[in-house]
Protein backbone atom coordinates (compact mmCIF):
# COMPACT_ATOMS: atom_id res chain seq x y z
CA UNK A 1 0.00 0.00 0.00
CA UNK A 2 1.66 3.13 -1.42
CA UNK A 3 1.01 6.37 0.15
CA UNK A 4 1.59 10.18 -2.19
CA UNK A 5 0.86 13.52 -0.45
CA UNK A 6 1.08 16.13 -3.00
CA UNK A 7 1.28 19.83 -1.71
CA UNK A 8 -1.65 18.90 1.14
CA UNK A 9 -2.61 22.22 3.15
CA UNK A 10 -4.17 22.38 6.17
CA UNK A 11 -5.54 25.61 8.46
CA UNK A 12 -7.62 26.11 11.70
CA UNK A 13 -9.23 29.83 10.86
CA UNK A 14 -6.44 31.87 9.84
CA UNK A 15 -3.82 29.25 11.85
CA UNK A 16 -1.75 27.81 9.07
CA UNK A 17 -0.83 24.19 10.62
CA UNK A 18 0.45 22.22 7.19
CA UNK A 19 1.58 24.30 4.18
CA UNK A 20 2.32 22.36 1.22
CA UNK A 21 3.57 18.97 2.29
CA UNK A 22 4.54 16.47 0.08
CA UNK A 23 6.43 13.11 0.86
CA UNK A 24 5.57 9.20 -0.75
CA UNK A 25 5.73 6.41 0.97
CA UNK A 26 6.22 3.06 -0.31
CA UNK A 27 4.61 -0.24 0.52
CA UNK A 28 5.84 -2.00 3.30
CA UNK A 29 8.10 -0.77 6.00
CA UNK A 30 8.27 1.67 9.07
CA UNK A 31 7.90 5.83 8.57
CA UNK A 32 8.11 7.98 11.86
CA UNK A 33 6.94 11.20 12.11
CA UNK A 34 8.93 13.39 14.19
CA UNK A 35 8.18 16.75 15.71
CA UNK A 36 7.83 19.18 18.59
CA UNK A 37 3.72 19.56 19.68
CA UNK A 38 1.77 21.43 18.06
CA UNK A 39 3.38 20.99 14.46
CA UNK A 40 1.15 19.43 12.72
CA UNK A 41 1.51 15.36 13.20
CA UNK A 42 -1.71 14.62 14.23
CA UNK A 43 -3.46 17.33 11.81
CA UNK A 44 -1.45 15.59 8.85
CA UNK A 45 -3.23 12.09 10.17
CA UNK A 46 -6.18 13.41 10.40
CA UNK A 47 -6.07 14.65 6.86
CA UNK A 48 -4.87 11.82 5.78
CA UNK A 49 -7.75 9.73 7.31
CA UNK A 50 -10.29 12.38 6.09
CA UNK A 51 -11.26 13.29 9.46
CA UNK A 52 -10.26 16.82 8.74
CA UNK A 53 -11.73 16.86 5.17
CA UNK A 54 -11.44 20.20 3.92
CA UNK A 55 -7.79 20.56 3.60
CA UNK A 56 -6.37 21.83 0.43
CA UNK A 57 -3.85 19.44 -2.36
CA UNK A 58 -4.21 15.60 -2.42
CA UNK A 59 -4.04 12.08 -0.68
CA UNK A 60 -3.41 9.19 -2.91
CA UNK A 61 -3.98 5.73 -1.93
CA UNK A 62 -2.30 3.40 -4.35
CA UNK A 63 -2.38 6.03 -7.16
CA UNK A 64 -5.57 6.80 -6.01
CA UNK A 65 -7.03 10.02 -4.45
CA UNK A 66 -8.75 9.43 -0.88
CA UNK A 67 -11.13 11.62 -1.99
CA UNK A 68 -13.03 9.86 -4.68
CA UNK A 69 -13.44 6.98 -2.28
CA UNK A 70 -16.13 6.44 -0.18
CA UNK A 71 -15.76 6.51 3.91
CA UNK A 72 -15.94 2.56 3.97
CA UNK A 73 -13.89 2.12 0.81
CA UNK A 74 -11.15 4.50 2.89
CA UNK A 75 -11.56 2.23 6.23
CA UNK A 76 -10.90 -0.59 3.88
CA UNK A 77 -7.81 0.76 2.78
CA UNK A 78 -6.38 2.47 6.28
CA UNK A 79 -6.75 1.37 9.82
CA UNK A 80 -6.26 4.00 12.46
CA UNK A 81 -4.47 3.28 15.73
CA UNK A 82 -4.74 6.56 18.59
CA UNK A 83 -3.50 6.88 21.42
CA UNK A 84 -3.83 3.71 24.21
CA UNK A 85 -7.13 5.21 25.96
CA UNK A 86 -10.24 3.79 27.87
CA UNK A 87 -13.52 4.24 26.55
CA UNK A 88 -16.78 5.79 28.61
CA UNK A 89 -18.16 1.93 28.71
CA UNK A 90 -16.41 -1.50 29.98
CA UNK A 91 -16.73 -3.53 26.47
CA UNK A 92 -15.05 -6.81 26.48
CA UNK A 93 -11.98 -6.93 24.59
CA UNK A 94 -13.37 -9.26 21.76
CA UNK A 95 -16.08 -6.57 20.92
CA UNK A 96 -13.23 -3.62 20.91
CA UNK A 97 -11.81 -5.92 17.77
CA UNK A 98 -15.34 -6.89 16.31
CA UNK A 99 -15.63 -3.15 16.21
CA UNK A 100 -13.48 -2.80 13.55
CA UNK A 101 -14.82 -5.55 11.22
CA UNK A 102 -17.71 -3.10 9.76
CA UNK A 103 -15.29 -1.80 7.49
CA UNK A 104 -15.80 -5.25 5.48
CA UNK A 105 -19.25 -6.31 6.39
CA UNK A 106 -20.79 -2.96 5.95
CA UNK A 107 -22.72 -0.42 8.99
CA UNK A 108 -25.90 -2.42 8.92
CA UNK A 109 -24.75 -6.30 9.23
CA UNK A 110 -23.78 -7.53 12.80
CA UNK A 111 -20.76 -9.52 12.64
CA UNK A 112 -20.96 -13.18 12.75
CA UNK A 113 -18.50 -16.10 12.88
CA UNK A 114 -16.48 -15.19 10.30
CA UNK A 115 -15.64 -11.84 12.05
CA UNK A 116 -15.37 -13.70 15.23
CA UNK A 117 -12.66 -15.67 14.07
CA UNK A 118 -11.17 -13.20 12.32
CA UNK A 119 -10.91 -11.17 15.73
CA UNK A 120 -9.53 -14.01 17.16
CA UNK A 121 -7.02 -14.74 15.12
CA UNK A 122 -5.98 -10.85 15.62
CA UNK A 123 -5.59 -11.25 19.07
CA UNK A 124 -4.28 -14.60 18.71
CA UNK A 125 -1.68 -12.72 16.55
CA UNK A 126 -0.62 -10.33 19.12
CA UNK A 127 -0.56 -12.47 22.25
CA UNK A 128 -4.14 -11.32 23.79
CA UNK A 129 -6.36 -14.23 22.96
CA UNK A 130 -6.67 -15.33 26.48
CA UNK A 131 -7.77 -11.85 27.65
CA UNK A 132 -10.65 -12.09 24.99
CA UNK A 133 -13.55 -11.71 27.44
CA UNK A 134 -11.95 -9.31 29.97
CA UNK A 135 -12.92 -5.89 30.57
CA UNK A 136 -11.26 -3.71 27.91
CA UNK A 137 -10.43 -1.02 30.83
CA UNK A 138 -9.74 -3.72 33.41
CA UNK A 139 -5.91 -4.63 31.34
CA UNK A 140 -3.24 -2.34 31.36
CA UNK A 141 -2.06 0.14 28.63
CA UNK A 142 -0.13 -2.01 27.23
CA UNK A 143 -2.33 -4.21 27.10
CA UNK A 144 -4.61 -2.05 25.92
CA UNK A 145 -2.62 -0.97 23.05
CA UNK A 146 -2.05 -4.48 21.66
CA UNK A 147 -5.71 -4.84 21.76
CA UNK A 148 -5.75 -1.63 19.77
CA UNK A 149 -3.14 -3.69 16.95
CA UNK A 150 -5.22 -6.29 16.73
CA UNK A 151 -8.11 -4.52 16.12
CA UNK A 152 -6.19 -2.49 13.08
CA UNK A 153 -5.04 -6.18 11.84
CA UNK A 154 -8.95 -7.35 11.94
CA UNK A 155 -9.91 -4.62 9.74
CA UNK A 156 -7.48 -6.20 7.09
CA UNK A 157 -6.08 -3.04 5.85
CA UNK A 158 -2.53 -3.34 4.78
CA UNK A 159 -1.94 0.87 6.08
CA UNK A 160 -1.94 1.38 9.68
CA UNK A 161 -1.23 4.73 11.14
CA UNK A 162 -0.63 5.10 14.75
CA UNK A 163 -0.50 8.34 17.02
CA UNK A 164 1.63 8.03 19.14
CA UNK A 165 1.38 4.34 20.08
CA UNK A 166 3.52 4.46 22.97
CA UNK A 167 3.25 7.71 24.83
CA UNK A 168 1.62 6.55 28.06
CA UNK A 169 3.30 3.01 28.17
CA UNK A 170 6.50 1.86 30.46
CA UNK A 171 9.47 1.31 29.29
CA UNK A 172 8.99 -2.62 28.64
CA UNK A 173 5.65 -2.33 27.17
CA UNK A 174 6.85 0.23 24.69
CA UNK A 175 9.65 -2.22 23.14
CA UNK A 176 6.81 -5.03 22.78
CA UNK A 177 4.50 -2.60 20.70
CA UNK A 178 7.45 -1.61 18.52
CA UNK A 179 9.34 -4.81 18.05
CA UNK A 180 5.42 -6.10 17.16
CA UNK A 181 4.70 -3.32 14.68
CA UNK A 182 8.41 -3.88 12.82
CA UNK A 183 7.21 -7.14 12.76
CA UNK A 184 3.96 -6.24 10.99
CA UNK A 185 6.61 -4.71 8.33
CA UNK A 186 8.74 -7.99 7.87
CA UNK A 187 4.91 -9.35 6.80
CA UNK A 188 3.74 -6.79 4.41
CA UNK A 189 2.19 -4.04 6.39
CA UNK A 190 2.51 0.01 5.65
CA UNK A 191 2.92 1.80 8.96
CA UNK A 192 2.99 5.51 9.53
CA UNK A 193 3.92 6.39 13.18
CA UNK A 194 4.75 9.46 15.10
CA UNK A 195 6.48 9.56 17.92
CA UNK A 196 8.86 12.28 20.51
CA UNK A 197 11.13 9.56 20.80
CA UNK A 198 13.78 10.02 18.10
CA UNK A 199 16.18 7.00 19.52
CA UNK A 200 12.60 4.84 18.39
CA UNK A 201 12.64 6.25 14.98
CA UNK A 202 16.87 5.07 14.89
CA UNK A 203 16.35 1.37 16.40
CA UNK A 204 12.76 0.25 14.07
CA UNK A 205 11.85 2.98 11.35
CA UNK A 206 12.68 2.44 8.14
CA UNK A 207 11.96 5.84 6.95
CA UNK A 208 12.14 9.51 8.83
CA UNK A 209 9.72 12.24 8.08
CA UNK A 210 10.22 15.41 10.23
CA UNK A 211 7.36 18.06 10.64
CA UNK A 212 8.64 21.87 11.56
CA UNK A 213 6.58 24.39 11.31
CA UNK A 214 4.10 22.76 9.09
CA UNK A 215 6.73 21.83 6.54
CA UNK A 216 8.70 18.41 5.61
CA UNK A 217 12.21 19.62 6.51
CA UNK A 218 13.46 15.71 6.25
CA UNK A 219 12.67 12.72 4.90
CA UNK A 220 14.95 9.55 4.59
CA UNK A 221 16.57 7.45 6.50
CA UNK A 222 16.52 7.23 10.52
CA UNK A 223 20.83 7.12 9.58
CA UNK A 224 20.83 9.66 7.46
CA UNK A 225 18.19 12.29 9.19
CA UNK A 226 18.29 11.47 12.86
CA UNK A 227 21.46 14.02 14.12
CA UNK A 228 22.35 16.21 17.22
CA UNK A 229 21.98 19.44 15.08
CA UNK A 230 18.62 18.15 13.79
CA UNK A 231 17.46 17.37 17.65
CA UNK A 232 18.68 20.62 18.50
CA UNK A 233 17.07 22.54 16.14
CA UNK A 234 13.64 20.53 16.20
CA UNK A 235 13.08 20.36 19.89
CA UNK A 236 15.19 23.11 21.19
CA UNK A 237 17.57 20.75 23.20
CA UNK A 238 21.55 19.89 23.16
CA UNK A 239 22.17 16.77 22.84
CA UNK A 240 25.11 14.30 22.32
CA UNK A 241 24.49 10.71 20.19
CA UNK A 242 26.35 7.82 20.85
CA UNK A 243 26.29 4.86 18.57
CA UNK A 244 26.41 1.55 20.80
CA UNK A 245 27.45 -0.71 18.13
CA UNK A 246 27.60 -0.74 14.32
CA UNK A 247 25.80 2.58 14.46
CA UNK A 248 22.75 0.09 14.60
CA UNK A 249 21.29 1.95 17.95
CA UNK A 250 21.57 5.15 19.33
CA UNK A 251 21.46 7.00 22.66
CA UNK A 252 20.47 10.71 22.83
CA UNK A 253 21.56 12.29 25.56
CA UNK A 254 20.68 15.96 26.86
CA UNK A 255 24.13 17.74 27.12
CA UNK A 256 22.61 19.90 30.37
CA UNK A 257 22.05 16.39 32.13
CA UNK A 258 25.75 15.16 31.52
CA UNK A 259 27.20 18.75 32.61
CA UNK A 260 25.17 18.88 35.77
CA UNK A 261 26.02 15.36 37.35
Amino acid sequence: MSLKIENLSYAYGDHMVLDKVNFTISPGGLTCILGANGVGKSTLFRCILRLNDNYTGHSYLNGFDSRELSIQELAKQIAYIPQSHAPAFNYKVIEIVLMSTTAQIGNFKGPGEKEKKVAMEALERVGMADFAEQGYTQISGGERQLVLIARALAQQTKLIIMDEPTSNLDYGNQIRVLSLVKQLTREGYTIIQSTHHPDQAFMYADEVVVLEKGNIVHHGSPKEIISEPMIRKIYNINVEINSLYDDLVRVTVPIDELTNR
